[in-house]
């Protein structure tokens, strides 16, 4: 294993554990503060149905992903997610213009800045690159305004589930 695939399975593992402390967060320690606990007896069905879904598909991803993107950019999608649809795409393509065929170290960095960039944003167009650039800022925007109330509803929603119904 090289030093960049080295540095990107440390990075990889650090960032995604981060993000998945990070949204287990709020429910743990709203539960903390209110002392009140899911019941698992209930939730367990639905989890473990879920699991069983999701299983297959998984698994599938963690065996055909990983020799096409390599470390960086497979944490990467797993964090910002839409593989399928954009990242694996982006990145062959990317890799395609270049020139590399899949698995190398250079396809790998290729791979790395193909999927953050379409994360960042993904235009067809390329005539009028700031025009599209403006409206995917805007459209940026309006989707973070978007999950900004959909948090402050659910915030809520939760405040009243468990002050107000005592």
């Amino acid at each position: 294993m090289t030093d960049f695939e080295k540095k990107m399975h440390h990075d990889g593992r650090l960032y995604g554990w981060a993000m998945l402390i990070a949204i287990c967060a709020f429910p743990f320690f709203a539960s903390v503060r209110s002392g009140i606990w899911p019941d698992f007896k209930i939730i367990w069905p639905g989890v473990l149905t879920m699991w069983i879904l999701m299983a297959s598909y998984v698994l599938s991803e963690m065996i055909a992903f990983p020799p096409i993107l390599g470390p960086g950019s497979l944490y990467l999608t797993y964090i910002t997610g839409n593989l399928q649809n954009q990242k694996i795409p982006c990145a062959l393509s990317a890799m395609s213009i270049a020139g590399i065929e899949a698995g190398s170290e250079k396809a790998n960095a290729v791979s790395v800045v193909a999927v953050a960039v379409s994360s960042i944003t993904r235009t067809r167009n390329k005539e009028n690159a700031f025009a599209l650039a403006w409206k995917a800022a805007q459209t940026q925007f309006v989707a973070m305004l978007g999950k900004i109330v959909a948090s402050f509803a659910m915030a809520l929603l939760l405040f009243k589930q468990i002050f107000l119904n005592n």
